[in-house]
């Protein structure tokens, strides 16, 4: 608690002390020597210990340095990008076939579109194309469907054209579309992604 409200040097002579006491043994609480053995010391004389050993170091075991965590200043103003599109859109489907048959599936169905297949993802793992990663998949996975051209924008109506076309061989549950900020990707890759 000391060190969360940044009482970093007490924090430590508390703890330097403690160590002190527990090399020392001459107190030990119940739930050390247990309760019945006669030998367990009362709270009371274990904090008693405790401020007596106040300002003292263990020869043998070195506290661990903490420094207070500095978090960085947020500005209560929205985050506004100049610049923003949509270069694809991740597919959630239903499916327990295999990822070399969905694959191949998918990639079939978006032919002649704006996207391709990227990838796909399950448990937030790409498992196709594979890369040899074993994983135990479950029946949701997620396809990466990314713009064919490097700097398109995918538009609704394009998206709309495309899922009947999608929803007609697969099961899916919702999409999302991958937005680019300023250049720079809004969404996370899946373990293994390129």
């Amino acid at each position: 608690m000391l060190r969360h409200i940044g009482e970093i040097e007490a924090a430590k002579k508390i703890e330097n002390a403690l160590i002190v006491t527990m090399e020392e043994g001459q107190v030990r609480t119940g739930d050390v020597v247990g309760y019945d053995s006669g030998k367990a010391g009362k709270t009371t004389e274990y904090t008693d210990a405790i401020i007596s050993n106040l300002g003292k170091a263990s020869s043998k075991y070195k506290v661990r340095d903490y420094k207070p965590l500095k978090m960085p200043e947020v500005s209560p103003e929205p985050v506004k990008a100049k610049s923003r599109r949509v270069v694809g859109i991740d597919l959630f489907i239903e499916s327990s076939d295999h990822p070399t048959k969905i694959g191949p599936a998918v990639a079939a169905l978006v032919e002649g579109s704006p996207l391709m297949l990227k990838m796909i993802s399950n448990r937030g793992t790409q498992i196709y194309p594979d890369k040899g990663t074993i994983i135990d998949c479950i029946d949701a996975s997620t396809c990466r469907l990314m713009l064919r051209k490097a700097d398109g924008d995918l538009s609704d109506a394009e998206i709309f054209a495309l899922l009947p076309k999608l929803a007609a061989k697969m099961k899916w549950t919702h999409l999302e579309k991958l937005n680019e900020f300023d250049g720079a990707p809004g969404f996370t890759k899946a373990q293994g992604e390129d």
